[in-house]
């Protein structure tokens, strides 16, 4: 059993960046490079602002890629609830407002950027 692979000859992986087959499966040909990506993965929080005379907030994000990358999970864009200032001495408004994104490339132009607006 453990010498059988888990792939048909027939049966494609799910992932749309692999292989249309496993790799093992096909046969080997020099002259063809075999396609290959790459993951980035983007997981942080936008913690909190000091603004003079604004109170009742919310923050919005949205990363922007070029059309080389793709986005295979999270969200790409997300808005906070409304945040008000405390009552000490920081006077901040707290958000605590989680991210995380992954993306999948094949060339590292166009990188992503978040955007805070």
């Amino acid at each position: 059993d453990y010498d059988q692979s888990v792939f048909t000859d027939n049966q494609n992986i799910d992932n749309q960046h692999e292989y249309n087959k496993h790799e093992n499966l096909q046969s080997y040909d020099p002259r063809r490079q075999p396609h290959s990506f790459f993951y980035l993965g983007v997981t942080g929080q936008i913690e909190s602002l000091k603004y003079a005379n604004t109170d009742g907030i919310s923050v919005k994000y949205e990363f922007l890629a070029g059309s080389r990358w793709k986005l295979v999970e999270g969200k790409n864009k997300g808005q906070s609830q409304f945040g008000f200032k405390s009552k000490g001495f920081n006077r901040e408004i707290v958000w605590n407002f989680p991210f995380d994104v992954t993306y999948a490339s094949t060339n590292v132009k166009e990188w992503p950027q978040i955007v805070i607006y």
